[in-house]
């Protein structure tokens, strides 16, 4: 009697008599058919996918469990259905199967308990400083694991001597403080970065270092302009960390996704030939630029969203070392830095906030009033006063004379006083023998 004769309730004598796994598998799904039917039910092969994986369905996607965390399935389950399967495969089954799937997994909700770091080693505990073996933290779902050990006498002299010299000291505590940020899935500090300066100045290397830190598997690579696409969004689910590193001098035209994505608001998403679904990000955000890119939102909300981190030296010739990177991406080095990153973050959680320094804090300063040269020339040049009145060709010269001192990028004459009204809404346009805004003066 062959196997694909044999009767369901024989199976357990056939196991015991040491017969191929993988034949038995296959006999007993394709003994589990309806009764007038030869096509196996997606119920029932629904039921041998979830024994044969421990899957979650969460942002759009199937996970299992694999060696301490989830991670995307999707292609595991069809290769394993391929296989079962055999010529009963086809994509609507398959559609069938992990509908049945995506109802009864749904459920399973994503663990993002911010208290732990999910480590190679195991789950560390950042706030009470233990480390947990994976075994003894089933209930912590996560769809992340750093692929950096923990250990507690590490060093990273080299890391540390590199940041030595590309940040300013002031700004080394803010940087650390974000490092720190993204090791674990949060965004209670509503925060982005952007590493500022002239190329051949470390910015590149930071990212790779902190890629490496962090795991490739756990980085998603989005320029700030592709977070207004909703089939880009899909690309951070389930990531720590989304850094593109030189960003294009364009201008940013819609920033609600970036706000929201700091932010940790519930985001729509959607990948091609699928239904839309919603997530909360937590995926850091960092990009790198030459030159801050010019912004259509020029409001409060976006600017106070970003820590600005200048990078003000530069290596070339000599001082350029090609083999750097490799140094400082030992197994060692990432393990020093990532106890460096765990400092940060307590520091971060003790200050409620991130320590920037003065210079960070003029950078933001500088971006908003370049970025808004109507509102700067407002403040600098202007005052409110109901009894003043000047003429609109007046007003716009003086501004023009502003943006040219100042080296400012100006705007064209109707877009002027169309951030005009918007800024000081109680001015009013008086027509008569000229046109003339009553409600404001040049004071400078």
């Amino acid at each position: 009697m062959t196997v694909s004769n044999l009767h369901p309730e024989h199976l357990a004598d056939l196991r015991t008599s040491g017969l191929a796994d993988e034949a038995i598998r296959v006999h007993e799904i394709k003994g589990l058919k309806m009764a007038k039917s030869e096509r196996p039910e997606p119920i029932f092969i629904a039921n041998r996918v979830e024994q044969e994986f421990d899957l979650i369905f969460y942002g759009g996607q199937f996970w299992y469990y694999n060696e301490g965390c989830y991670r995307p399935a999707e292609m595991e389950i069809r290769e394993f259905l391929q296989t079962v399967l055999g010529k009963d495969f086809s994509s609507h089954f398959v559609k069938e199967v992990f509908y049945v799937l995506e109802s009864r997994c749904f459920k399973k909700a994503i663990a993002s308990d911010p208290g732990f770091i999910n480590l190679r080693n195991g789950v560390y505990d950042w706030i009470n400083a233990k480390l947990y073996p994976h075994s003894e933290m089933p209930d912590k779902r996560f769809i992340y694991q750093l692929p950096v050990s923990f250990n507690p006498k590490a060093k990273t002299p080299r890391i540390e001597k590199f940041l030595s010299e590309v940040v300013r000291p002031e700004d080394k505590k803010a940087l650390l403080q974000f490092v720190g940020y993204c090791l674990i899935p949060t965004t209670r500090f509503e925060k982005a970065m952007m590493l500022l300066g002239e190329g051949a100045n470390g910015k590149s290397t930071l990212i790779k270092i902190l890629i490496s830190l962090l795991g490739k598997d756990n980085v998603s690579t989005l320029s700030l302009h592709d977070l207004s696409h909703r089939f880009r969004l899909a690309d951070l689910v389930g990531k720590l960390l989304n850094v593109f590193p030189d960003l294009p001098y364009r201008r940013l035209q819609d920033t609600a996704n970036f706000k929201g994505l700091v932010s940790g608001d519930p985001i729509t998403a959607e990948r091609k030939y699928q239904r839309p679904f919603t997530f909360e990000n937590f995926a850091r955000l960092v990009f790198s630029t030459n030159k801050l890119p010019p912004t259509l939102d020029v409001s409060p909300a976006f600017f106070r969203r970003w820590l600005l981190i200048e990078f003000p030296n530069s290596f070339y010739g000599k001082d350029r070392d090609p083999g750097l990177l490799s140094r400082l991406t030992t197994r060692e080095e990432l393990e020093g830095f990532l106890l460096m990153a765990i400092e940060g973050l307590n520091s971060l959680y003790e200050a409620e906030e991130f320590t920037e320094s003065q210079d960070m804090k003029d950078l933001r300063t500088e971006y908003e009033r370049t970025s808004n040269p109507v509102n700067a020339f407002l403040e600098e040049q202007c005052q409110v006063d109901a009894d003043a009145e000047i003429e609109n060709a007046e007003l716009f010269t003086a501004f023009r004379r502003y943006m040219f001192k100042e080296k400012l990028p100006s705007i064209g004459r109707n877009d002027f006083y169309k951030e005009l009204k918007k800024i000081v809404p109680s001015l009013v346009e008086v027509r008569d023998s000229s046109r003339r805004y009553r409600g404001i003066k040049v004071i400078s």
